[in-house]
């Protein structure tokens, strides 16, 4: 069965000073941030919570995502499986993008994650 890392995992396999905003999308894929594609039947983290999985790719509970449209920061957190924006659940970050745009967006382009403990953000695409 496969597992999902703990944030503690990340913080060992993952030297912060890695991570820089002069660093590409493939860079930073490329220094090991991919996170472990799970079965979204073993979707449960240790401590019980449910990560949200979209496309293979698991956010865990309590990540924080962010994106900039027309000068405004929005945020979004990953709650029980989903990803909450005003308390509105969705279940895709294309769809999530949607509302805020109101235009047909690719939302894994659209959106940065922020994984819980960690300090960077990075834009989810790279997380594919």
């Amino acid at each position: 069965m496969e597992s999902i890392k703990t944030d503690s995992d990340l913080r060992d396999e993952i030297p912060s000073q890695q991570f820089s905003k002069k660093m590409s999308h493939s860079e930073v894929s490329e220094a090991s941030f991919k996170m472990d594609r799970i079965h979204p039947k073993s979707s449960q983290n240790t401590v019980g919570h449910v990560s949200w999985v979209v496309d293979g790719v698991a956010f865990p509970n309590g990540t924080d995502f962010r994106c900039k449209y027309k000068g405004y920061c929005y945020y979004a957190q990953v709650c029980d499986g989903a990803l909450m924006i005003n308390g509105k659940k969705f279940l895709s970050p294309s769809a999530a993008a949607v509302t805020i745009t109101r235009n047909a967006v690719d939302g894994w382009l659209f959106w940065d994650c922020k994984l819980p403990g960690n300090s960077s953000w990075v834009n989810i695409c790279a997380l594919k």
